[in-house]
């Protein structure tokens, strides 16, 4: 499913519907290996890695995408 609701937002969302969330994830991390690797130029490599070293960095609450892992109470 994909909403744009903030970190807080899905919290009450699924406190509503009686789940736990047991894990959050940013959706990027799954997603883009493929393209972080996926170049053999090097410059293009080392841009990409520090694109993703910036997200890593990024706190949860400002990203926009999650994976939840949810457990029913």
């Amino acid at each position: 499913n994909e909403n744009l609701l903030s970190l807080d937002q899905w919290q009450s969302l699924f406190d509503r519907q009686r789940l736990e969330v047991s894990r959050v994830r940013q959706d990027w991390w799954f997603s883009n290996r493929e393209w972080i690797l996926g170049s053999a130029h090097p410059l293009q490599l080392l841009k990409r890695s520090l694109v993703a070293l910036g997200l890593v960095c990024l706190p949860l609450r400002y990203t926009y995408q999650f994976i939840f892992v949810l457990k029913k109470r």
